[in-house]
């Protein structure tokens, strides 16, 4: 299980509009033209589907996988040292990204791309889990450079958070549901 993983970037989930793509993807593109090195793989359907598909036909850095099972998802995700979770800061206040427990159990670090004081940014400092960056062009690009070269201290990251997978499992949720309707 200590194989590995490649320097670049996992999304695996819906490619739609709460996850802001388009950004993501301009972020990206200018990451690359400006001499950025690290891989980007994409997995998921949705409305921004076809331009991650178009990206990567335009730039050898970026895959486009399609729709893929959960299971060829989560293989995915464990391959790449970096997962991407963009989401829109007003979704948070009312939904949690679902791919982000198949993320923890990737043993990816998180980029969460949101502001800083949405209940994801908090979720992914508390347990420490990887970085925030606010949804800015530039900002992005200068995390990419800055993790590309290792020049980001993910301060004390947890690489097996044991206690999180623990309550992140269907079990432990049934568990906690039955304790709400009994």
């Amino acid at each position: 299980e200590n194989k590995k993983k490649i320097k670049g970037f996992s999304f695996t989930g819906n490619l739609g509009r709460l996850q802001i793509v388009p950004l993501m993807i301009e972020s990206i593109k200018k990451y690359l033209k400006e001499g950025g090195n690290l891989e980007f793989s994409f997995a998921g359907g949705g409305v921004y589907a076809k331009h991650i598909n178009e990206t990567s036909k335009l730039y050898k850095k970026v895959k486009y996988e399609g729709v893929i099972s959960a299971n060829e998802a989560a293989q995915l995700s464990s391959k790449y040292e970096w997962a991407l979770l963009p989401i829109k800061d007003e979704i948070t206040r009312y939904a949690f990204p679902s791919k982000t427990s198949s993320y923890v159990f990737s043993g990816s670090k998180i980029l969460a791309i949101c502001g800083h004081n949405t209940n994801v940014s908090k979720w992914v400092k508390l347990h420490r889990l990887g970085l925030t960056v606010k949804p800015d062009l530039d900002e992005i690009v200068e995390t990419l450079f800055k993790i590309e070269k290792g020049h980001l201290e993910v301060s004390n990251f947890n690489d097996n958070p044991i206690e999180l997978k623990k309550i992140l499992t269907i079990n432990f949720f049934i568990k906690k549901l039955q304790e709400v309707i009994f």
